[in-house]
C-alpha cells in the first residue's frame, strides 16, 4: 500500500443493477486499454473510471459510492 494514485474501471451490469470493480491499475491509460478491447461494446454511461489511492478501504469506498448513485 503506496497511497499512490490508483484508477479503477467499474462496469455496469444492467441485468443485475450493479457496478463490478472490473480492472484496476496506476495508469488511466492501461484501464483505456482495457476498456478498447474488453469493453468496446459497452455503453460509456456503464462504464466508470474512479482515481482513488490504493489502499483498500479506498477502493471500497469508490465501490460503495458508486452504488448509493443507483440506489
Amino acid at each position: 500500500m503506496t497511497k499512490k494514485p490508483y484508477y479503477i474501471l467499474f462496469v455496469y451490469n444492467t441485468d443485475t443493477q450493479t457496478w463490478s470493480d472490473e480492472f484496476g491499475d496506476y495508469t488511466k491509460a492501461s484501464l483505456k486499454t482495457e476498456i478498447e478491447f474488453s469493453h468496446y461494446d459497452t455503453k460509456k454511461k456503464y462504464i466508470k473510471i474512479i482515481k482513488t489511492t490504493d489502499d483498500a478501504n479506498a477502493i471500497t469506498n469508490a465501490y460503495k459510492n458508486l452504488e448509493k448513485e443507483i440506489a
